[in-house]
Formats: structure tokens, C-alpha cells, sequence
């Protein structure tokens, strides 16, 4: 994997030492976590390899002004070779791993006069996003798991064909279009569970032995807002529950306990956000904005540079 390298690479370890002392968080997640590009899921070298060549790619995001699904500008990937993580899990079967001090877009309901009193006025409410550190969550929050349908410039279908790549095809597409994709696969391969008393929503399941429709269908639910859970159902058949209504994963029991040491990584964006599919889970999840990112800028600063014919971007 090409890499850019520090030219002072004792300087860089200084640095690099000083930021964790500073900030002592490591706000990643484990390697087998991927983004999500135009050209489909993307894993940490390949969005490593991409920056060193000198091509800033797109990653899949969430606009927290605009509760949208949005394509953000890649600024950095920051990694770690061994840091701390822990599970969040709950019972029912969610689960996934990050680091303490990783991020995550909260929701909360607030009001500009304080909390009503049983006669008096509610005041005006509104809802509240902002980013919350893994451990400072509560169980009275509301978790951000995807946005309002991702925006696209529309998928010219007159010479497609079942094999070729469905992934970056969705990503493409309207939120109209993609609605009936997803249609489609349900009628074809899915099941429809009903209306479900979570949020007023249809639950509707899906299964798939080729993972590029599997993948498909998941992210053509996703990128139209429906709240998404994986699952294997056989040793090569994928399952997934999509809730169409469902965009928040409430903390209530909501379970936080140690896990590996681990290596982590995560990619910065221009929103401050990204879309992260981590084993059973895709969600709208934060950056990482610290320590990695603070030790580059000192570095610059003390007049460290970067080498390696590999991040050189060539002219013509």
C-alpha cells in the first residue's frame, strides 16, 4: 500500500506521542470497519492509498444542519496501531465496537424556556444535534443512525445488466429510483413483516447469497432513510431488516463494556461526519478530528515535511 511517509520521522514521533498525551483519546474504529465512496465501499488502505496518490475521494456523510445523507470531501485518514476499544452493545442484538472517545450524532428534543411545569407553557421546542463522545452518553439520547434520502444525479438505465456492479449504481441513483430498486429486490428476494410500532414504520426483510446485490439493496434502503440491521443467515447467505420510518437508535438500554486493544482507524471529512458499515451495523457515526490531526498540523508547524514518490501528484 502506497504511503506518505514523514521525512523526520523523529519529529513525527514526538509529535505524534505529544497529541495523545494531550487529548488521550483515540476516536476510531476497528479495521474492519468500511466507508462508503461513489465507487462503493472502501476500505482504510484503499482511502490510505487514494490520499498518498494524490486523489481526494468522496465518503458517504450526514449534513447535521440539514439531517441529510451527503457526499463530503475526504481531508485525512488517521490511524492508530494499538488503542483501547469497547463494545456498545443491547441486548436485543445490536452491537458494535469503537473507541471511548469516539463520536457520535446525538438528537435530543429541547425547549428555549426550560422544562414545562404541569400548568405552565411548553415553550418552543425544537431538536438539538450535535457530536457526543462515546462515554459521555446517556440513556436519554437519541442516536443519529442514518439521514433524509441521499441526493444523486439519476441512473441511466437503458443498457444495464444483472452482473455488472449494483452498488455504485444505487449510490447513482434518485431517491425515487432507488426506492423502486429497492422494491423490486423485496418483491423478488425479500419479505414484507409489516407495520411496526417502532416509529410508525414497515419492517421488511432480505436475503442474498451475491454480496454486490446484497450490498445493493442494504444501501439503497439506507441512502433513502430507512434504519438498517444485518445479520448471516447461513455461511453464504446475508440477511438484513430494513424499518423504513426509523432514523434514530435510542440509548436506552444501551450497554458500553471493554473490548480488545486494537489497531483503529477513521476518516476525516469535511462535515465532521461519516457513514460507517462495521460488521451487522451501517450508521452515521463522527470523525476523527484529534489527536492524529493535531499531531499533523504541529508537526508542519515544527517544519516537518512529507515524502515518497507516492504522494506526488503528477502534472501533464
Amino acid at each position: 500500500m502506497a504511503k506518505s511517509t514523514p521525512k523526520n520521522p523523529k519529529l513525527w514521533a514526538a509529535t505524534k506521542a505529544a497529541a495523545k498525551q494531550k487529548f488521550d483519546v483515540y476516536p476510531c474504529v476497528p479495521l474492519n470497519s468500511l466507508a462508503v465512496t461513489p465507487e462503493g465501499l472502501a476500505t482504510c488502505e484503499e482511502l490510505q492509498d487514494s490520499l498518498a496518490q494524490g486523489i481526494r475521494k468522496f465518503v458517504l456523510a450526514y449534513d447535521i444542519g440539514t439531517d441529510h445523507l451527503v457526499w463530503s470531501k475526504l481531508v485525512q485518514v488517521h490511524t492508530f496501531d494499538e488503542a483501547p476499544t469497547v463494545e456498545m452493545y443491547k441486548k436485543t442484538g445490536f452491537s458494535l465496537v469503537c473507541t471511548p472517545g469516539h463520536s457520535w450524532v446525538v438528537e435530543r428534543e429541547l425547549s428555549t424556556k426550560g422544562k414545562p411545569g404541569p400548568k405552565g407553557t411548553p415553550g418552543i421546542r425544537f431538536l438539538d444535534r450535535q457530536l457526543i463522545l462515546t462515554e459521555n452518553l446517556n440513556t436519554h439520547m437519541d442516536l443519529v443512525w442514518c439521514g433524509r434520502p441521499l441526493a444523486g444525479s439519476g441512473f441511466e438505465g437503458k443498457s444495464w445488466h444483472k452482473h455488472q456492479d449494483w452498488v455504485s449504481a444505487v449510490l447513482e441513483m434518485t431517491p425515487d429510483q432507488r426506492e423502486v430498486f429497492l422494491a423490486s429486490a423485496i418483491i423478488y428476494d425479500g419479505c414484507d413483516q409489516g407495520e411496526s410500532a417502532i416509529r410508525d414504520g414497515r419492517t421488511f426483510g432480505f436475503t442474498q447469497k451475491n454480496l454486490n446485490h446484497y450490498y445493493a439493496a442494504v444501501l439503497a434502503a439506507f441512502c433513502n432513510g430507512y434504519y438498517v440491521s444485518m445479520y448471516q443467515k447461513t455461511e453464504d447467505i446475508k440477511g438484513a431488516t430494513l424499518i423504513r420510518g426509523k432514523r434514530t437508535h435510542n440509548t436506552q438500554n444501551l450497554h458500553v463494556r471493554p473490548a480488545l486493544t486494537q489497531p483503529v482507524w477513521c476518516p476525516e471529512t469535511e462535515h465532521g461526519t461519516w457513514v460507517m458499515l462495521q460488521d451487522k451495523v451501517v450508521c452515521v457515526t463522527g470523525n476523527s478530528a484529534y489527536a492524529n490531526a493535531w499531531a499533523a498540523k504541529e508537526y508542519k508547524k515544527k517544519g516537518g515535511t512529507w515524502g515518497g514518490a507516492d504522494n506526488r501528484v503528477k502534472k501533464k
